[in-house]
């Protein structure tokens, strides 16, 4: 289920593209969270999706992790190195 939803208008060159970053949760007995982002060539409709499961259980720090995301530019080609490295930073791996 989707519970926070943001998108932004990014230009590459003379490109348009819509970038849309999802907060989904999901799960059982055991409540996890997804973030997934879409980007869309708004002159052709080809998209392009990155989606990290699983990322932690704690709501506020995805909260805050999706919120950081959701500001910038973060595109699906990087989405999994910065949750990487949010994820090490946070834990101190």
């Amino acid at each position: 289920m989707t519970i926070s939803k943001l998108s932004n208008v990014l230009k590459i060159g003379e490109v348009n593209y819509e970038l849309s970053y999802l907060l989904n949760v999901e799960g059982g007995d055991r409540i996890y969270y997804n973030i997934l982002i879409l980007m869309k060539d708004l002159s052709n409709g080809i998209t392009g999706t990155s989606e990290v499961e699983d990322i932690t259980s704690d709501i506020e720090k995805v909260k805050s992790l999706f919120n950081k995301i959701s500001s910038g530019l973060v595109t699906p080609v990087t989405l999994k190195d910065i949750i990487e490295d949010y994820l090490c930073e946070e834990y101190s791996v």
